[in-house]
């Protein structure tokens, strides 16, 4: 056998015994992190589950982060219903364009908080925080933006769209834009009875649960305190 069949042959089971290795060490991961959350769900008094079933991945399609249909991996499934409320805290990988990097990794765990309750009653809406120079791409590819004259700061940091422009409209008063202002990083999406709450992109920090948690439950509270 000529050096350079040898050279192959070992390169190849290097790189196989490479991808073994990353992919036990990923999987390590993972446990461990589902474990984290489990004693979170313990720690809060919330339940947990291994999947979800076909009817809520139906609910989800009317939102707009889930409207394209596609299968997701849904992990790290906590539940818990109090006060009229049903929240469902999952996490499911989400692609990104650019170069695969610690920093930038060409998929994103990303953490969502979806809340049900009959006290909702939400025009389907998705609110983005963007950038004014995203802003006027979108607007350019004909993406209906709704501003507030009243709240160019708000107008000017979110992409807000929706079927009903005037519902959307009420939805969004004086005290429920003052407290959105407040806040950074924060996807929001409603439509009925439902409401979502996500940071995009973002893999949540495990310690930092409870605080998300808190943040997304205040989120909710004050459009269930809206009046339409």
């Amino acid at each position: 056998m000529e050096v350079a069949q040898i050279l192959t042959i070992v390169f190849i089971f290097t790189m196989m015994v490479l991808i073994l290795f990353m992919r036990g060490s990923l999987s390590k991961k993972d446990k461990e992190r589902t474990l984290d959350f489990i004693k979170i769900a313990n720690d809060l008094q919330m339940s947990t589950s291994d999947k979800v079933d076909r009817s809520f991945r139906n609910r989800l399609k009317p939102l707009q982060r889930f409207k394209r249909g596609r299968h997701e991996k849904f992990t790290n499934i906590l539940h818990e219903n109090r006060n009229n409320m049903e929240m469902v805290f999952f996490e499911c990988f989400r692609g990104r364009s650019g170069g695969n990097t610690e920093n930038m990794p060409r998929q994103v765990r990303e953490g969502i908080f979806h809340f049900t309750s009959s006290d909702l009653n939400l025009p389907r809406f998705s609110l983005h925080e963007a950038e004014e120079l995203q802003q006027i791409f979108v607007s350019a590819l004909g993406y209906k933006d709704i501003n507030f004259d009243s709240h160019p700061d708000f107008s000017k940091k979110y992409l807000l769209n929706g079927d009903d422009e005037l519902a959307v409209n009420r939805l969004f008063s004086e005290k429920l834009i003052c407290f959105i202002e407040r806040l950074d990083g924060i996807n929001i999406e409603g439509a009925g009875n439902q409401l979502i709450v996500y940071r995009p992109y973002t893999q949540i920090e495990t310690r930092k649960f409870k605080q998300y948690k808190q943040e997304a439950t205040q989120i909710f509270e004050q459009f269930r305190g809206q009046i339409l």
